[in-house]
């Protein structure tokens, strides 16, 4: 009766954010606290979490459904580097980049590679040491 609503925990709702997966772009909702799930599309496991460069990193390939963020001291050397809401370099990156998003590359920062996204934005004082850029919409 009365008694029980009064001393039941009000329901949480679980707060959502829309996601791409980088196998399918297929557009979901995952848990804001999500780190890694499967894409219900393609079952694929997805990394949803951004990944943010605070100091040296070296990885063959670094996928995620968020941001990839390369502080002023961070390095990030890798063959491939995919990230569907895009990628922020205010140190140094070294990878063939496809951002399903834009591009932001920092007045201090210093690029290595190709860069593929459907929007770049560089600063003045930016350093581009070779590498292809495209503009591609998704």
């Amino acid at each position: 009766g009365l008694l029980s609503r009064v001393l039941r925990p009000p329901i949480v709702r679980a707060r959502t954010r829309s996601v791409r997966c980088y196998h399918c772009l297929n557009h979901f909702d995952a848990s804001e606290k999500a780190i890694t799930l499967s894409c219900p599309r393609c079952y694929q496991r997805v990394e949803v979490r951004d990944v943010i460069v605070r100091d040296e990193m070296r990885a063959k390939v670094v996928q995620t459904c968020g941001l990839v963020i390369i502080e002023k001291k961070g390095r990030l050397r890798a063959e491939a580097v995919e990230a569907c809401e895009g990628v922020e370099v205010l140190g140094e990156l070294d990878a063939h980049c496809v951002s399903h998003a834009h591009v932001f590359i920092g007045a201090k920062a210093t690029w290595r590679g190709d860069c593929t996204a459907p929007m770049i934005v560089m600063e003045p004082g930016a350093k581009v040491l070779g590498g292809r850029f495209e503009i591609r919409r998704n």
